[in-house]
C-alpha cells in the first residue's frame, strides 16, 4: 500500500512535536513499522 505524501509529512511533524512511534501510528492510524520507515528515510 501507497501512502500519500501528506501522510508522511504529517508523520514528520508529529515527531518534530514530540511524539513517540507508537503514539504517531496510533494517532494516524498506521502501523509502527511505517512510521520508523518514514523517519528513517
Amino acid at each position: 500500500m501507497t501512502y500519500p505524501l501528506e501522510l508522511r509529512k504529517r508523520v514528520l511533524a508529529k515527531h518534530e512535536e514530540g511524539l513517540t512511534q507508537g503514539e504517531i501510528a496510533e494517532e494516524l492510524a498506521v502501523s509502527k513499522g511505517w512510521v520508523n520507515k518514514v523517519l528513517h528515510c
